[in-house]
C-alpha cells in the first residue's frame, strides 16, 4: 500500500492523469495475480477517488466500472433499496453507464 501511495503521490504532481494510471497499474495487476482481488479492486477505487479529488478523473475506465460493480454486489441491502440514488454519489458513474448503454451489472467480470 505505500508503494501504491508513493506512486500515487509522485505522479498526482505532474497533474497526467495517464501518468498515475500508468504508475499504479503494475501494482493492481500484481496484486491480482497473487489472488488478492478485492485489495486490487479496493487500489483502482483509491486511485480514482484521488484522481476525483484533484479534479483529474478523466473518464470511467472498464477496470474502475468492473471494480464499482464488484463493490456493488457486496453492499448492503439497505443501501441498494435506492439503487440510482448509491450510484449517483459516484460523480460520473450514471453518465458513463449511460454512454455505454450498459448497466453496472454488465461490468463485474470486466478487470
Amino acid at each position: 500500500m505505500l508503494q501504491f501511495l508513493q506512486r500515487m503521490a509522485e505522479t498526482l504532481v505532474t497533474k497526467d492523469p495517464a501518468a498515475v494510471y500508468t504508475a499504479t497499474e503494475g501494482l493492481i495487476t500484481h496484486l491480482r495475480g497473487l489472488g488478492l482481488a478485492m485489495t486490487a479492486d479496493s487500489l483502482i477505487d483509491n486511485r480514482r477517488h484521488m484522481l476525483s479529488s484533484v479534479n483529474l478523473h478523466p473518464r470511467w475506465t472498464p477496470a474502475e466500472l468492473g471494480a464499482t460493480a464488484r463493490l456493488f454486489a457486496i453492499v448492503p441491502w439497505e443501501l441498494k433499496k435506492d439503487r440510482q440514488g448509491y450510484l449517483a454519489k459516484f460523480p460520473g458513474l450514471l453518465a458513463a453507464l449511460a454512454a455505454a448503454g450498459q448497466p453496472l451489472s454488465a461490468y463485474r467480470d470486466v478487470y
